[in-house]
C-alpha cells in the first residue's frame, strides 16, 4: 500500500467517526425531545407511562443503532478523503488528481502520481482532521437538561383530568373486587353448610343468584354485601328450620341430657368405663369398651368376671330406672296440657309417643291425628298462628325425643341385663364369645349406641353450622322467643361429636354465666354531632378498630343501607320514605 493510500484510509476513518458523532447528536436530540414531551405529558396531563426506565434504555439503544447506521451509510469514499486532504493541507488537488490519474498510462498521469507520492512523504496528518463536537450536540444537551428540570420541578397538574379518571377507574375496580369477595365468601359459607341446608330450594335459589351475580359483580360493594347478607339470612332461616324440625337434633340433645344424669362409678374395668362413657356422651368409646368386655371375658380371672357381671347388672338397672322414670312422663303430660290438651288427651298422647318410639306405626298415625286436632283447637277453634304452629312443632319434636330416649334406654337395659345374665353363667357353660348370648347382646347394644352416635354427629354438624352463621352464641333480643331446638349448653356441649372442643365432658353448665350481660346505665350523653338514638350490646372483643365516622357519613351510610339487618320484616313504602327523609334531614343538618 502506497503512502497516498495510507493517508486516505486514515482520513476516511476520521471522517466516518465524525459522521458517527454527528448522527449520535441528532438521534440523542430526538430522544431528549421525546423524553421532554413525555415528562410534560406526565406532569401536566397525568399520562401514565409504564416501564419508563425500560423505554429510556430502549431509546438509548435505538439512538446508538441509528447513529451507527447513519455513519456507515454516509462513510466517505477515497476520492472524498483525498479532496479533504488537498483542501486541508493546501496541496492544490495533488492527492485527488493522483487518484484520478493512477490508472492512466500517459506521461502526465505518471508525473502527477509521482508528484503526489513525493508530497505524501513530506506531509504529516498528525493533529489534522480533529474530531469536533457537533453544534447540534449542544441542542441535544440543552433539551436533555430541560427534561431533567421538568421532571424535578414541574408539579403534577392533571389538566385533562386523566389522573382523576385513573383514580376513579382504580376505585371502581376496587369496589368490584370487594363485591366479588363478599359474594365469594357468602357462597363459600353456603357450601360449608350441611346437606340438609344446602338442599333447601330457597337456599339453592339464593346460591344460584349469587353465582350469576359473581359473573357480573355489581360496582357497588354495598349492593353485593346486601345480596350476600340476604342469601346468608336465607341460610340462617333454613338452618333454624332444619334444627327445629330435626328429630335427630332433638334426640341427641335429649340423650345427652338423660344419660348425663347417670351416676358416675369409680370402679375399674371395661364395663365401668363404658358406663362412664355413656354418662359423658362418648358413645363410640362406650362401644369400644363393651366390645373389649366381651372379647376379654374368657381371659379374665374369676374375680374380674364377677366384677364385670355385677357392673353390667348395675348398668342395666340404671338404664331401666332411666327408661321407667315417671318424672319424664309427668313432664311430657304437663307440657302437652300447656299446649292446650286436656289431661286425658295429654295422657293418651304421651302414651302414643312412647309406643311410636317403639316403632308402632299405628300409634304414629294416631299421634299425628291428635296433633292436628290439638292445633285446630287453638285460639277458640280458629287454629294456630304461624308462630304458634312453629312453636307447637318444636315442642312436639322435643317431647318425641324424650320418648325416644326412654325407649333407647329401655332397649339398652334389656340387652345389658342379657349380657349380665350371660356373664353370670358358670365358667364351664361358657361358649366362645362370638357365639354366646353375651356377644349377641353386645352387638345389639352396639347398634343402638351407633345410632345415638350418628344422631349426635348430625346434631353437632347443625349446631356448628348455626354457630358459624351467628358468629357465636347470641342473646335473645326484645320480643324474641328462645329457640327450643337449640342445644342447651351450646354446640360444644355434645361430647363425642365434631363440633369443636367444649367445656369438658359430663359438665353441668346450668346457671353458668354466658358471654353477654346487660347492666342498668344512665342515658348516654349527647354527642357533638348528634344525639344517641339507640345502643346495642355485643360480645366482648368482637368489634375491633375505632369508629371515625362523623354524623354526615353515618347518615349517608344509614340511608344507603337502610334495609340492612332487617330480620323477617316487611317494610311498607311509606315507612321507607320516612326513613329516607329522616336520614336525609340528618345529612342536611350536618352540613
Amino acid at each position: 500500500m502506497s503512502r497516498i493510500d495510507r493517508h486516505i484510509r486514515v482520513v476516511r476513518n476520521k471522517l466516518a467517526l465524525g459522521r458517527l458523532v454527528e448522527g449520535l447528536a441528532w438521534t440523542l436530540l430526538g430522544l431528549a425531545g421525546v423524553v421532554l414531551i413525555g415528562v410534560l405529558g406526565v406532569r401536566l396531563f397525568s399520562l401514565e407511562v409504564e416501564g419508563a426506565r425500560v423505554w429510556l434504555g430502549v431509546g438509548l439503544a435505538a439512538a446508538v443503532a441509528l447513529a451507527v447506521g447513519y455513519a456507515i451509510w454516509r462513510r466517505p469514499g477515497a476520492h472524498e478523503a483525498a479532496v479533504a486532504i488537498d483542501r486541508t493541507l493546501g496541496l492544490k488537488e495533488k492527492f485527488s488528481t493522483a487518484l484520478y490519474a493512477r490508472g492512466r498510462e500517459d506521461e502526465f498521469a505518471r508525473a502527477a502520481v509521482a508528484d503526489a507520492e513525493e508530497s505524501a512523504k513530506a506531509v504529516s496528518l498528525r493533529r489534522r482532521f480533529p474530531l469536533r463536537f457537533p453544534r447540534i450536540g449542544y441542542a441535544a444537551a440543552g433539551v436533555a437538561i430541560l427534561a431533567l428540570l421538568a421532571a424535578k420541578f414541574v408539579k403534577p397538574m392533571d389538566l385533562l383530568g386523566h389522573e382523576q379518571q385513573r383514580l376513579a377507574l382504580a376505585q371502581e375496580q376496587k369496589r368490584t373486587e370487594e363485591s366479588k369477595k363478599a359474594i365469594g365468601e357468602a357462597m363459600a359459607r353456603i357450601d360449608s353448610m350441611p346437606a340438609e341446608v344446602t338442599n333447601d330450594p330457597k337456599v339453592k335459589e339464593a346460591r344460584r343468584e349469587l353465582e350469576e351475580m359473581l359473573k357480573s359483580p355489581p360496582k357497588d360493594p354495598v349492593q353485593a354485601r346486601m345480596a350476600a347478607q340476604k342469601a346468608l339470612q336465607d341460610v340462617k332461616e333454613s338452618l333454624k328450620r332444619t334444627i327445629d324440625q330435626s328429630q335427630n337434633y332433638a334426640n341427641a340433645q335429649q340423650d345427652r341430657k338423660q344419660f348425663s344424669q347417670m351416676p358416675a362409678t369409680g370402679e375399674q374395668g371395661p364395663v365401668a368405663q363404658a358406663q362412664r362413657d355413656m354418662a359423658n356422651g362418648d358413645f363410640q368409646s362406650a362401644i369400644d369398651h363393651l366390645r373389649q368386655a366381651v372379647n376379654d371375658f374368657e381371659k379374665m380371672s374369676d374375680q374380674e368376671r364377677e366384677a364385670a357381671a355385677r357392673q353390667m347388672k348395675e348398668l342395666a338397672d340404671q338404664l331401666q330406672k332411666m327408661a321407667n322414670n315417671p318424672e319424664t312422663r309427668r313432664q311430657m303430660e304437663e307440657k302437652l296440657q300447656e299446649m292446650g290438651a286436656t289431661p286425658q288427651q295429654a295422657q293418651q298422647m304421651a302414651q302414643l309417643m312412647q309406643q311410636a318410639a317403639a316403632g308402632d306405626q299405628q300409634a304414629q298415625r294416631q299421634l299425628a291425628q291428635m296433633q292436628q286436632q290439638l292445633m285446630r283447637q287453638m285460639n277458640n277453634g280458629q287454629g294456630p298462628t304461624p308462630q304458634q304452629q312453629q312453636q307447637f312443632q318444636q315442642t312436639m319434636t322435643q317431647l318425641q325425643a324424650q320418648a325416644n330416649s326412654q325407649q333407647q334406654a329401655q332397649q339398652l337395659a334389656q340387652n345389658a341385663q342379657q349380657m349380665a345374665d350371660a356373664m353370670n353363667q358358670p365358667k364351664g357353660q361358657q361358649n366362645q364369645p362370638d357365639n354366646t348370648q353375651m356377644a349377641q347382646s353386645q352387638q345389639a347394644m352396639q347398634q343402638q349406641l351407633q345410632q345415638m352416635r350418628n344422631a349426635q354427629n348430625q346434631a353437632n354438624q347443625l349446631a356448628q353450622a348455626q354457630k358459624s352463621t351467628s358468629g357465636g352464641n347470641q342473646a335473645n333480643g326484645p320480643g324474641q322467643q328462645p329457640n327450643p331446638g337449640a342445644m342447651a349448653d351450646g354446640p360444644e356441649a355434645l361430647p363425642g361429636g365434631h363440633a369443636g372442643s367444649g367445656e369438658g365432658r359430663h359438665a353441668k353448665n346450668e346457671g353458668q354465666p354466658g358471654n353477654y350481660k346487660t347492666d342498668p346505665a344512665a342515658p348516654p350523653p349527647d354527642q357533638k354531632d348528634g344525639k344517641v338514638l339507640a345502643s346495642t350490646y355485643v360480645q366482648a372483643n368482637s368489634i375491633k378498630g375505632e369508629s371515625k365516622e362523623q354524623l354526615r357519613d353515618v347518615a349517608e351510610a344509614a340511608q344507603h343501607e337502610q334495609m340492612d339487618e332487617v330480620d323477617q320484616q316487611r317494610i311498607s313504602r311509606q315507612s321507607q320514605e320516612t326513613v329516607k327523609n329522616y336520614f336525609g334531614q340528618m345529612r342536611e343538618d350536618a352540613k
